[in-house]
């Protein structure tokens, strides 16, 4: 505060802001440094706390950081998603808890562990096969009851299967969206060749994604693969743990997962798209009730669908995740697959960024002010992320085993790197990158603007 001088009215502001949330300034004190603008420029932060919604224990609270509780693990692992607050979400989450913790004991000493057709598996192939062969029948039956209609009972008939149709009609992959080129980014692509021929992997179609994830999948029946990769994360991440993160999604293709997939994915696909545009019409159809009750009752239908099949297909998924993590940690070393798993849960952070920017229409580089803070991480949020690795009900979705026990194979089997980036390489590839920079954070900010301006 002595930098600033007297408070400004918008800093004043600020203060009274912070205890209308509920914020305890008892006894605040200067921190660190850290420029915010609404306090004319002046360097200062402050370390304040407050009352965890669960427990009602005090949170410390870093700045720039989310407040987490040490007692509940409350906000150690934020989760947006509403269907993780439903009942069923719950319930998801605590049987990838009990089917991780199953699959871990039968796998923690087996080393390359090969998917396998299981029961649940061959249910999915099952279920996806009957959709696929009832959706053109459904859609046929709905058109010829929608010329015939006498009575209501009859028109409900036809609508109904009609979206029932549309909904398990089988449907192709999207093709990758604006991929990478080379002259684009000429390390980047350097480096996923270099870890793709010690996978013996062909090179895929590259795409760069404002998302924090990776992925690989297969988008035609040839067999053609794109991994995408978000450019948030590449941000953070050493070229070493780039290497991981590729390797790991390369390795999804080396296993097969896409082609084995494919069957079941493309009826998820179709069911997804299908239910996002009913429930779209049900909450813009007016005049009438009847169609909305019948595009709702069909969504719950269809996600009750797409929950079984996921859970079919999830035991399968998770082995592939175990052998991806050996492949990958083979060529990238164990040390940094560990390393990038921890940089992951810094999405909370990254996520209250891109909210403060938008709020106080900061004018810097998200990417560069995350990345300097991962030099200088405070260690309260260092031991949220080290605690978030440990807690067994936490991992990347229900598609992925537990974080913690994917450490603690990574752990079991030591491996050393193959792929070696130079310290100019590095550099150059951090230029690179830095292209996107700008555009990618325009999008990244276009939701919160527009959640602000609500």
């Amino acid at each position: 505060s002595q930098a600033a001088g007297p408070r400004s009215p918008r800093a004043t502001d600020f203060f009274t802001d912070l205890s209308s949330i509920g914020v305890s300034l008892e006894g605040v004190q200067p921190k660190t440094y850290f420029p915010l603008e609404f306090c004319h420029g002046a360097l200062i932060t402050y370390q304040i706390s407050k009352s965890c919604p669960n427990c009602a224990a005090k949170m410390p609270i870093e700045q720039g950081y989310e407040p987490w509780c040490d007692q509940c693990n409350y906000g150690v692992v934020p989760n947006d998603s509403d269907d993780s607050k439903s009942w069923i979400g719950k319930v998801q989450q605590k049987r990838n808890e009990r089917s991780g913790q199953e699959l871990y004991n039968l796998l923690s000493e087996e080393e390359f562990p090969k998917p396998r057709l299981g029961p649940r598996k061959l249910i999915g192939f099952v279920i996806a096969t009957f959709a696929m062969i009832s959706g053109p029948i459904f859609l046929i039956m709905g058109t010829f009851q929608m010329f015939d209609i006498v009575k209501m009972s009859e028109f409900v008939r036809g609508v109904l299967l009609l979206a029932f149709g549309v909904a398990f009609l089988p449907r192709g992959f999207l093709p990758p969206q604006q991929p990478l080129t080379r002259e684009e980014a000429p390390t980047l692509f350097m480096i996923i060749e270099r870890t793709a021929q010690k996978l013996n992997a062909p090179m895929p179609v590259v795409t760069i994604t404002n998302e924090w994830n990776a992925s690989f999948r297969i988008y035609n029946w040839r067999g053609n693969s794109e991994i995408t990769l978000g450019l948030p994360i590449l941000n953070i991440f050493t070229p070493e743990e780039t290497v991981a993160v590729v390797a790991h999604e390369l390795a999804h293709g080396l296993n097969g997962d896409g082609t084995r997939g494919i069957w079941i994915g493309m009826v998820l696909n179709s069911i997804h798209r299908t239910g996002v545009m009913l429930e779209n019409w049900a909450y813009f159809t007016h005049g009438t009730l009847i169609l909305p009750i019948i595009f709702l009752t069909v969504v719950i239908i269809l996600k009750f669908i797409y929950r079984l099949l996921l859970w079919c297909a999830s035991e399968d998924q998770q082995r592939a995740e175990y052998l991806a993590d050996d492949l990958a940690s083979n060529v990238s070393g164990s040390e940094h697959m560990i390393s990038s798993f921890a940089k992951l849960n810094y999405l909370p952070t990254y996520h209250k960024l891109l909210y403060d920017t938008a709020a106080h229409r900061f004018k810097w580089n998200v990417f560069d002010i995350i990345f300097d803070r991962m030099k200088d991480i405070p260690q309260r949020e260092i031991d949220r992320m080290s605690r978030a690795n440990m807690l067994t009900n936490i991992s990347v979705d229900t598609s992925h085993p537990p974080t913690v026990f994917r450490i603690a194979r990574l752990k079991k089997f030591t491996r050393v790197p193959q792929v070696i980036i130079s310290t100019e390489e590095a550099a150059t590839l951090r230029k690179e990158l830095r292209q996107f920079h700008s555009e990618f954070q325009k999008y990244a900010l276009a939701y919160y603007k527009y959640y602000l301006d609500q």
